[in-house]
């Protein structure tokens, strides 16, 4: 760390506490129940309470992960899920909500500019990576040796700005394929599958480079088209 001092990459202050094994308390129920041939759902809940909370975070454009420490933290959340399936047919849906707060950075501090690293320590600033809300389903039907598929993920924007104060913008990527499979001779089949992922090609950010331990801009994928053939017994 301080072969940087005095040059343009020095760090903004030289407090380098040693990464700790986080400890924590989790408790987590849930239930499922089936409440006709075919149809199965589930609700689960969890509450998480840390001390020396473990996290990491890409410093700079580099895209290398430098682990840290929260001195506390606390999570909890809800998920549900439901899948159906009949004959050829199957379908899911999965709903979560959740949220998480941590407070005072412990160890590998210069990594982290002065200000944001006192706010932190002074306040509870949410996770880089939570979201209070994630969503996915999807369904596929087989016809004839021909399967078609489509699915739908909804992410409600993770964390952004100094000190994780503000969120990106939700997106909802489509996808859709299709897989035929060829019966050969012995057993063997030949598959064919297509699939376009993000269909409606919708542009957005993963992470657009700010907030706590992130340094660089992610992307999602725009319309991308795979095609595949495999064989196999």
């Amino acid at each position: 760390m301080g072969k940087f001092d005095n040059t343009t990459n020095a760090a903004d202050q030289d407090t380098d506490g040693s990464v700790q094994v986080e400890k924590s308390h989790y408790f987590d129920i849930g239930v499922m129940h089936t409440f006709m041939p075919g149809l199965q759902t589930g609700i689960d809940a969890y509450y998480k309470l840390a001390t020396d909370q473990i996290d990491d975070g890409q410093f700079g454009a580099a895209n290398i992960s430098s682990p840290y420490n929260y001195a506390t933290s606390t999570m909890y959340g809800v998920d549900l899920s439901a899948d159906y399936t009949h004959e050829g047919f199957t379908a899911y849906g999965d709903f979560s909500a959740g949220d998480s707060w941590a407070r005072g950075i412990v160890s590998s501090q210069f990594e982290f500019d002065s200000d944001e690293l006192a706010y932190i320590n002074t306040n509870n600033v949410h996770l880089d990576q939570s979201q209070y809300y994630i969503a996915s389903a999807g369904a596929a039907y087989t016809w004839l040796d021909t399967t078609f598929h489509a699915d739908a993920i909804y992410n409600d924007g993770i964390r952004a700005d100094f000190a994780n104060i503000q969120q990106l913008k939700s997106y909802y990527p489509v996808n859709f394929g299709v897989e035929h499979v060829f019966k050969l001779d012995r057993g063997q089949a030949l598959t064919m599958r297509f699939d376009v992922l993000n269909i409606f090609d919708q542009g957005y950010i993963i992470n657009d480079g700010t907030g706590i331990g992130e340094g660089a801009v992610k992307y999602g994928n725009r319309r991308t088209f795979y095609a595949g053939l495999s064989y196999g017994w």
